[in-house]
Parts: C-alpha cells; structure tokens; sequence
C-alpha cells in the first residue's frame, strides 16, 4: 500500500522497479548456496559482496574473497558495477544499504545481499539515503519475514514505496545529507575521543590506586605524625583468624544439624588453611602491603547448574546468569527463575550485598573475568555456576578487589591464569580463589577505596552526558533522512 505521506508537487513515490536501468538483471538477488561455494573462492580474480561488506560499508578489507573469471562469467547475472545500490535482506535491522564504490572494479554479490542499478540520470546515492530514510526503513522492517533468519525477499523488497524527487533535486538533496553527516561524523569521532580518553582515565586511577600512588601511604603518614600503624600483613593475620572462626561455626552447625555433638577439638583439624600466593614475577609492594590471594580474604563458591530437572521444582528463585554480570557493571532487565531443590542448596547460592561475581568463561581473553558487586537490589537472588561468587571477610574489601580486577594489573593477573581450550577462556574456583590480591593497610584501603569512588563518580557523569549526546546524534541522522525523503532538507538549510 502506497503511503499515506504528502509530497512535494515534483515529487512522486515510486517502486524500486520503476526507477530501475531498463538493462536486464538491475534488480537481482544474490545466488543460491549450490551455485555458489567455498570451494568456489580464490585468493584473486573477480571480488566477491557480501553482506558485512554492505554493513561497514567496506569493500576493501583484507579478508576479500574472489572467484575466477570463469566463474564471474556463470554468475553473470550478480555482477554489480560501480554506482550500484546495494541492499542487505537480513540483519537486525535488515535493509543496510551501501554504494558500491565507483572506482573499484566490476564484483560478484553473494547470498543475502540486493543489486538495484538504478536509471540514469537519476543519482544512486539518493536511493540508498532512502533506504535508510524512517519512511523506506520501517516498511523494509515490517516486510521481513522468517523464523531462525528473518528476510526480506526480493519480491516484498520490489514492493517499497520510495519517495523520489526530480534528479536535479536529488543531487541537492544528497549534498545537504552529506553536509550534516559530515559535521555529525566530526561530533561522533570527537565523541570516541573522550571515550577513549575517560577509558584511559578509568584504568589510569585504578592502576595508581592498587600501586599505592594514589594516596599517601600509612606508612609514610605513620613516619610523618610519629605514630604505630598496623600493616597489611598484621591485617591479613586477622582476616584469616576471621577465615577460620566462621569455618568453625559453619561446621559445628553441620555436625549438630545430623545430631554429632563434638568431643574435644579434632574436628579442627580438619580445617585448611588458604594457600599463601606465589609472589614470583609480582610487582614489589609499597612499605606496609603485602599479598594475598582471594582465598585467604574471601570464601569462594560456585552456584547453580541449569538442568532440566530443576524446571520441575516447585521451589522458584531468581538467579543471575553471565548475561547479567559485566565489568563494575550488573545489567537486570532480564533475570529468569531456576527451581531449587531446599533452604540448605540456597543458603549456600543465595547472594548478599558486596558479594563479588567473577564472569568463568568467555570466548574472548578481553572478556574472561568479567568482576561486579551484587548490590542486592532483588531480594533472594542466587547465582549460576558459571559465576564464582567471592564473599569477603571484611568490609571494604570487596571494593578493593574489585577496584584490583579492574585494573590493567589485575586484568593481566586474570589473563594469566585463565586457560584456553577449543577457544574459551576458563575460571575454576581454584584458579580464582589463586588470583593474588595487594593487600595494604586497613586504613590506606578505606582512603583509596573512598578517593577511587569519588574520581570515578565524576568520570559516570561524563560517560553519562557522553552516551546522551551519542543518543541525539542518532536521532539527528533519523531526522536529517525524515526531513530529508519528506522534501524540507532543502528549503530547511535555506532558512
């Protein structure tokens, strides 16, 4: 159906078709898989479109594929020539659309992509701004069709109804479009420049903070002000006294839950003490720190496998998933349910505020370890296995250990000991509760952990301000193409 839109009087809308080159094959579609193979690529010869090549707008990258003249000559009826529109029939969102380059020579499309070589002397960079306009894009959008791939066929893409004016006009029209997104290029790359810059600040401030360069050190505060100071090791000592008495109370309430009152003190000896780490190859530390591992300052745990049998549990509770956890980062629009089987399996996966979440496994190095603090904002929450839950034994050092896995060294600490197979990445609980942590005074912690927040606070509301001036660039694009296909860029720019 024709749209409803107004148009300038010299205006009208036409199908794809009918603004074609009258030449056979102006409108054709990629060939199928059976007439085109892998086996059929080359390292030279007649290049090859494909649909990300139309996405980046990238007909050059180094990953070009070819295939022989003989068999260009086959698929003759896919060629595209410089100046042709190029149209993608799937993606989120489909309808990306491109030119290709004038200056490149004579290609191949592959499957998923759409030739439109449209009539002299109309301008094709007008067509593929229309593509893109609201008016053209919300129709492609609600013609694609499909279950696993959603497409938009040829057939329903010959269908369009496309605002077109005189080419004269078009040609203008082109011009002012790329006016404005030459100047909205210019604030987006010096948008990416302040990303790049706070992103720069970020890992610069963590990293100053878990060097001890931050703030003043205890130690030289102490030697200042002529007073003691406890240091970090005297620190760590109470932790792990910490460590071993709540081991205590938990396994005396297991022995009395199966009615064992304990004699005497053998049981204890079944406690282990953490591991101390292996400080060769680490930094030296700041007067007054020393090293930990995460195992000494916090009790690590997995939480819950996804299985069919859980679905049937009566017993439902929210869980958070890797998709939730990402770097100082929770995102919970979407947090499903999983069934379990009785209070004694939750209490042992049920989160508390200031609960560290380390990310096990990814495909990506940059991505392995992905580390955030449970804020506690859904009540009874647990966590999947594929999370490792760090529970501190101290306030205040879950934010520094955060603050240190955040940071390039501690980022390199992860990458170290995270292994590869087939690909992934990989954090057990053993390779976690190894990671070693600098651990400094008490006192020189809460001041780092108080000044790291308070820089970073400052930084959220550029990003902050940054992410709403990228939201209204992008509406300006969406505006320019809207004004621009209902025929007021021109006589806009002239006021």
């Amino acid at each position: 159906m024709k749209p409803s839109q107004e148009l300038p009087g010299d205006w009208k809308w036409c199908n794809p078709a009918e603004v074609a080159s009258p030449e056979r094959n102006a409108l054709a579609i990629g060939p199928f898989g059976s007439n085109l193979r892998v086996e059929d690529y080359r390292d030279e010869g007649i290049p090859l479109v494909f649909v990300r090549n139309i996405r980046a707008e990238d007909f050059e990258g180094l990953d070009r594929k070819f295939v022989s003249p003989a068999k260009a000559e086959e698929l003759r009826s896919h060629i595209v020539q410089g100046g042709d529109v190029l149209v993608t029939k799937m993606g989120d969102p489909p309808g990306d659309s491109a030119l290709y380059p004038r200056r490149l020579p004579a290609a191949v499309i592959t499957a998923d992509c759409i030739k439109w070589r449209v009539a002299s002397p109309n301008v094709p960079e007008f067509f593929v701004y229309a593509i893109r306009s609201p008016q053209v894009k919300g129709q492609i959008v609600n013609q694609t069709r499909g279950v696993a791939q959603r497409k938009v066929s040829l057939g329903r893409f010959k269908a369009m109804w496309m605002p077109v004016a005189p080419p004269d006009e078009q040609r203008q029209i082109v011009q002012a479009i790329e006016t404005h997104f030459t100047r909205l290029d210019a604030a987006v790359a010096n948008l990416e420049r302040a990303r790049a810059n706070l992103k720069r600040y970020r890992a610069s401030v963590l990293q100053a903070a878990v060097e001890g360069r931050l703030v003043p050190t205890e130690a030289a505060l102490a030697r200042r002000e002529g007073r003691p100071y406890e240091p970090a090791s005297v620190l760590l000592e109470r932790i792990l006294a910490e460590r071993r008495r709540r081991w205590g109370e938990a396994e005396l309430e297991k022995l009395r839950a199966k009615g064992k009152e304990p004699k005497g003190d053998g049981w204890k000896k079944k406690y282990k003490e953490p591991a101390p780490p292996d400080v060769e190859g680490l930094p030296e530390l700041p007067e007054g720190w020393c090293w930990a591992t995460v195992d000494q300052l916090a009790v690590v745990s997995g939480g819950l496998t996804k299985n069919a049998r859980r679905s049937t549990l009566p017993r439902k509770v929210p869980y958070l998933r890797v998709a939730n956890v990402y770097a100082d980062r929770l995102e919970l629009d979407e947090v499903k349910e999983i069934g379990v089987r009785d209070e004694e399996e939750l209490r042992k996966v049920l989160l508390e505020p200031d609960d560290l979440l380390v990310v096990e496994g990814n495909g990506s190095p940059s991505q392995i370890g992905r580390v955030a603090l449970w804020d506690g904002s859904i009540d009874s929450c647990a966590h999947q296995n594929h999370l490792i839950k760090a529970r501190f034994l101290v306030g205040g050092l879950s934010r520094w250990s955060l603050m240190w896995l955040l940071s390039p060294s501690g980022r390199e600490c992860i990458r170290k000991v995270a292994s590869s197979t087939s690909g992934l990445y990989n954090l057990s609980l053993s390779k976690v509760r190894s990671l070693p942590t600098p651990l400094p005074p008490f006192d020189e912690l809460e001041t780092a952990v108080e000044m790291v927040d308070a820089l970073l606070s400052e930084e959220d509301h550029v990003e902050a301000a940054l992410r709403n001036l990228g939201l209204k660039t992008s509406r300006l694009t969406k505006a320019i193409l809207k004004s621009a296909f209902e025929g007021r860029l021109l006589e806009d720019d002239r006021r």
